[in-house]
């Protein structure tokens, strides 16, 4: 049995700076969304979409004092431990790999979003144009060649914190 690998997002060491979001989209090859629209804060994305898999979420809020404060978060697929989204699926196209990562084989889907429905995130997205689910595969190419997902390998202030499970933990 390969040993299981996880991420952590450190919210106290993060910058918000995004650099993991653009790792994601260069690796993936994904394109810009196009949909975004300045609404007097400094969230680009509302939420995922089929070519965003992962966000940096900013909550903005005064505290008891009327101090500003941003709460970021890192928010994409949990590839959780038993994932509602391969539950599911209908056409068993989504699964949890030895080594950790949760993957959507989009030979097999046939887009009817059911995994979306069945996770309790609401992480994966259906690509329109392509009728098929997406979703952040924690880089399991890099991961099976030794290398760290594009979004950990990128963040300068090592806000996300990739390894062995067992090391983590």
């Amino acid at each position: 049995m390969a040993k299981e690998v996880v991420m952590l997002h450190d919210v106290s060491r993060c910058s918000g700076c995004r650099a993991c979001m653009v790792a994601c989209k260069q690796w993936h090859d994904l394109p810009a969304d196009m949909s975004t629209e300045f609404e007097g804060e400094y969230q680009s994305h509302k939420d995922l979409t089929s070519t965003t898999y992962n966000l940096i979420k900013f909550n903005e809020r005064l505290d008891s004092k009327g101090k500003f404060h941003w709460d970021i978060i890192k928010y994409q697929c949990m590839h959780c431990a038993v994932p509602g989204c391969a539950e599911g699926c209908p056409k068993h196209a989504i699964t949890k790999l030895e080594h950790g990562p949760v993957v959507i084989n989009e030979d097999l889907c046939v887009g009817c979003d059911y995994c979306s429905m069945n996770c309790p995130f609401g992480i994966p997205k259906l690509d329109e144009k392509k009728h098929k689910s997406t979703k952040c595969d924690m880089c399991y190419d890099r991961i099976s060649e030794g290398m760290m997902p594009s979004c950990a390998k990128t963040c300068t202030a090592q806000a996300i914190d990739f390894g062995y499970k067992d090391k983590m933990l």
